[in-house]
C-alpha cells in the first residue's frame, strides 16, 4: 500500500500497522505526536495494532520545549 508520512510516500505491505511506518521512517515511538489523516492517535490506542489504509496520510509531530 502507499501512504504519506509528512508528506513523503512510503510503500508498506498491505497488513501494515502504524509502528511499521513509524520504524520505515525512522521515527523514535515515544517522542512524537502522531496523526492519521488529521485525528490524533493516543499512546493509549496502541500503535502496533493500529491497521493502516491505503492513501493514509501520517503526521509525526516532534514535541517542542520553551519557556
Amino acid at each position: 500500500m502507499n501512504i504519506q508520512i509528512n508528506n513523503q510516500p512510503l510503500s508498506l505491505p498491505d497488513d501494515a500497522f502504524l509502528t511499521d511506518s513509524l520504524v520505515s521512517y525512522g521515527a523514535a515511538l515515544s517522542l512524537y505526536a502522531i496523526a492519521i489523516n488529521s485525528e490524533f492517535v493516543p499512546r493509549a490506542q496502541q500503535y502496533s495494532v493500529r491497521a493502516l489504509k491505503q492513501g493514509d496520510c501520517i503526521d509525526v509531530i516532534k514535541p517542542v520545549a520553551g519557556g
